[in-house]
């Protein structure tokens, strides 16, 4: 791609191609990093997290990152919080969760975190179709189409699921777990949010 001519004509499919191979990249790489996690169990490289900076810093990589689009982020952070985890690990986890939300959702995205009891939850929230609740522990699941989930009966973003099945992993090596639902109750459920539970602070063994 980086040797072809680009001009008018060919610039449109040339940007098509290079989204293709960088989701593909991302993709093997999720493949490789979830089959490790599975492989090595709890990370080595763990620390304190400031939960509030680590959430801001994420919505200010969205405002800037072509994954997200320009789409509209939150933060409601809360209460000054702090987890014992692999930062980077952690900081991709919900990387991935904002860019599924802002692939099959829709504006405004809102990242938020809150504890409860011994947990601390951090959540992305999406005010898109949202998931069928049938399907919720499915779209977890490796090479899970999210767009059948997602969008029924209309046109939707083809996708695999693999960014969630990472999170998963990830929260699991922490003693934690993930949950998919919506984004709003009442009489008719709205958006999608999915959460993921941790040990708080030195609880984490």
């Amino acid at each position: 791609l980086a040797l072809l001519r680009r001009d008018g004509a060919t610039e449109p499919r040339l940007v098509d191609a290079e989204r293709d191979l960088a989701e593909l990249e991302q993709m093997i790489d999720d493949v490789l990093a979830t089959s490790r996690l599975e492989a090595t169990g709890l990370p080595t490289r763990l620390a304190d997290v400031d939960v509030g900076a680590l959430l801001a810093s994420l919505a200010e990589r969205a405002r800037h990152d072509p994954a997200v689009a320009g789409k509209t982020v939150h933060v409601d952070a809360g209460e000054p919080l702090t987890l014992t985890a692999d930062e980077a690990l952690l900081r991709r986890a919900v990387w991935n969760l904002v860019e599924n939300a802002a692939k099959y959702g829709a504006p405004p995205l809102t990242l938020a975190a809150v504890r409860q009891g011994d947990r601390v939850l951090l959540s992305v929230s999406d005010e898109g179709p949202g998931i069928p609740a049938e399907a919720r522990e499915r779209v977890l699941d490796p090479f899970y189409r999210l767009d059948a989930a997602r969008t029924p009966g209309r046109m939707a973003p083809a996708g695999v699921g693999l960014g969630l099945t990472f999170a998963l992993r990830v929260a699991e090596v922490h003693g934690g777990t993930i949950t998919v639902g919506a984004a709003g109750a009442g009489p008719q459920e709205h958006g999608c949010r999915v959460t993921i539970s941790l040990p708080a602070g030195d609880t984490l063994g």
